[in-house]
């Protein structure tokens, strides 16, 4: 878990585990494009939320990234919200 990667929404806890894909401040020209599928487990974590040390990710989070493209994945089962772009 990382102190300083936000809050949870299931108690509030003051961190969150680290997204599976996560691209941070300063990254440029960030792709992810394929037609395979990224799978979060979700079900693990969901069952588990009220005894984790952190809260649960993200599946993939763009942190102020500079041109982006996500396309033709199929994203499911995700821990927490499935694309975070924060900007």
């Amino acid at each position: 878990p990382l102190p300083s990667y936000g809050r949870d929404r299931d108690g509030a806890r003051k961190s969150r585990y680290q997204a599976l894909l996560f691209a941070e401040d300063g990254a440029s020209d960030v792709v992810i494009t394929g037609s395979g599928t990224v799978d979060g487990r979700g079900s693990w974590w969901w069952e588990r939320r009220r005894s984790l040390r952190a809260g649960r990710p993200h599946l993939i989070e763009l942190y102020h990234v500079e041109r982006a493209e996500v396309s033709g994945l199929l994203l499911r089962d995700s821990p927490f919200w499935t694309l975070h772009p924060v900007y």
